[in-house]
């Protein structure tokens, strides 16, 4: 058992969907190794501006209650449970601190970037003193940010606009210059952040600006969405062997966010001839055509490698990483791709898109669906002559069409319009 079935195993009582239980595992897992370790091209050691990095951004959209929140705030609360490391200051003398520098629950834009570019710290080795690159390898140590509403924090207007050019930044591992009237410029240097924010959709439709996301945020981030609880438990309740398994899985996390354990990572020979076919040849082959996703798909070369490292070292302690490792990230990304846009729409204008997205989700999830579930499912978001006005539309525009499922008059995608737009594409 990996410790990604061992997360499960601890979580599988939770009314979380699983995909938000995944993506929080990965995400506790990159912040673990930060800027530590890197992966290059075989035959390359040297961290460059070309080198990638194993941060990711995660945002879990659903309705409030699904299991957003607590599925974050338990890879949190396992990087809490990490002991605490003797850490190197670059203005004082060396002194016990946090393992991995979580981000505040609570704090404005302004202030965030504050206190990252007050506390940055050098990641130095035990054995050879600092970095290959010199005593000026500095990371930041906002390692691990957990937004449980992440709608609130990008919707204060002022510093908004800073703080997600600061996450670009930190998504590439660029140095961040940040100038202010009062108190001059601070540089980061060599910031890297991962990131899980949990929103509703409506939330994030309401508060969040478009211009921000064109800023490339949307494109750098992997959209989660989840609209159906697996489970609905009166109270939470550890299953038998989740103790020993929290154990195993701190023991790893620990060694691979040891000071001393980094430096660069490779694709084995078989795995980087794969990776460079696929990119060649399939990476414009799409899971999911809509536009909005077009950003995301121009850096799924970055996304594919990224989360390859993580799983990697969510179990290895070696630098090479396989071709099945590879396929696995990519096989990760794609589980969620299909209703990636379902999740960015919240960042349209587009009110009713959101809706006849969901529709159409429903639908394809039961097969056919009745005017009655598909309100019921909607009643939440949408009023009932809303649903039905977008039912309509739907029927209009050809995406649905009337079936019979027994004596039931039923709703069901239409297939071949479907397969006109693919061809389209």
């Amino acid at each position: 058992m990996n410790n990604l079935e061992k997360w499960r195993y601890i979580h599988s009582k939770m009314e979380s969907p699983m995909v938000f239980v995944d993506w929080a595992f990965y995400g506790m897992v990159s912040s673990c190794l930060q800027s530590r370790i890197w992966l290059n091209q075989r035959g390359h050691t040297k961290f460059t501006n070309v080198s990638f990095l194993p941060n990711i951004y995660a945002i879990l959209v659903g309705k409030p209650g699904i299991g957003k929140s607590i599925s974050a705030y338990t890879s949190k609360l396992f990087i809490n449970k990490l002991p605490r490391i003797r850490r190197v200051r670059i203005d004082g003398p060396a002194m016990m601190k946090q393992r991995i520098h979580v981000a505040p629950d609570s704090i404005t834009p302004q202030a965030l970037l504050v206190c990252i570019a007050k506390e940055t710290r050098v990641i130095q080795d035990k054995n050879n003193g600092y970095f290959s690159e010199g005593p000026n390898r500095t990371t930041n140590p906002l390692a691990f940010l957990v937004c449980d509403e992440f709608g609130s924090l990008l919707s204060q207007e002022e510093g908004t606009k800073n703080l997600v050019t600061f996450l670009n930044h930190a998504w590439d591992g660029r140095a961040y210059n940040r100038v202010t009237k009062t108190q001059g410029s601070d540089i980061i240097k060599n910031p890297l952040t991962t990131m899980i924010a949990c929103c509703t959709p409506d939330w994030v439709q309401d508060n969040m600006n478009n211009n921000v996301l064109k800023q490339g945020f949307a494109a750098r981030s992997i959209w989660i969405f989840g609209d159906q609880k697996r489970a609905k438990s009166l109270f939470y309740t550890a299953p038998e062997h989740a103790e020993q398994y929290e154990k195993e899985i701190l023991e790893h996390l620990t060694k691979i966010s040891e000071q001393d354990f980094f430096g660069p990572c490779f694709l084995t020979e078989e795995a980087e001839a794969w990776y460079s076919n696929w990119y060649k040849t399939e990476s414009d082959n799409y899971v999911n055509n809509d536009p909005k996703l077009q950003d995301y798909y121009s850096r799924k070369k970055a996304h594919i490698i990224k989360l390859a490292m993580v799983i990697h070292y969510s179990d290895n302690l070696d630098n090479q990483i396989s071709l099945s490792t590879l396929q696995r990230a990519k096989n990760a990304l794609e589980e969620v791709e299909p209703t990636m846009h379902i999740a960015m729409c919240a960042s349209g204008g587009n009110k009713n898109k959101v809706l006849a997205d969901r529709i159409i989700h429903f639908i394809k999830k039961k097969g056919f669906a009745t005017r009655s579930e598909i309100i019921m499912d909607m009643y939440d978001d949408a009023s009932v002559e809303l649903t039905e006005k977008t039912i309509e539309e739907l029927l209009q525009l050809d995406r649905l069409k009337v079936a019979f499922n027994g004596e039931k008059g039923c709703y069901k995608i239409n297939e071949s319009r479907q397969e006109q737009d693919n061809d389209g594409d």
